[in-house]
């Protein structure tokens, strides 16, 4: 183990670097102790938004439906000044940028069209075990920098 530091505008941070060697086991433990982490974390903000009218789970005095979200007063305010600043800062502001505001669902012609369909790849492998799903080519780029670092 070695200490490098970093300063950065006055904070200094003290990384420390591991070499674990092929020890793929722990490697994987801390990667599912961060993801547990880091979901307690979410709830606990999406709990704080539902108490404070920010957001609620689309759908969700009847069950709810997954992946959508209703706005109540304050998310409204707050996803409106969000899309206000990015529309300011990236069309407004710029010159070589028209905004258009379309639809997601569209006709499949579109997708084809706009190259979509036939340049899209996006493979998923799932863990059989806990059924998370992960992008195949994140997997692969993880195994390859994981295999390059422990040869050094």
């Amino acid at each position: 183990m070695a200490e490098r530091p970093a300063t950065r505008r006055s904070v200094k941070l003290s990384v420390k670097w591991y070499n674990v060697g092929n020890n793929v086991n722990r490697h994987v433990a801390n990667m599912e102790k961060g993801f547990l982490m880091s979901q307690a974390k979410m709830e606990d903000i999406i709990s704080l938004c539902k108490r404070r009218g920010f957001i609620y789970q689309g759908s969700d005095v009847y069950g709810g439906l997954s992946g959508t979200w209703d706005y109540g007063p304050l998310g409204v305010q707050l996803k409106r000044n969000i899309m206000n600043l990015w529309w300011r800062m990236f069309v407004d502001e710029r010159d070589d940028i028209y905004g258009v505001d379309a639809a997601i669902l569209m006709n499949p012609k579109v997708w084809k069209a706009s190259g979509h369909v036939d340049t899209f790849v996006d493979p998923l492998c799932e863990d059989t075990v806990n059924h998370r799903r992960y992008r195949t080519d994140h997997m692969l780029k993880d195994k390859v920098e994981h295999a390059s670092g422990s040869n050094n």
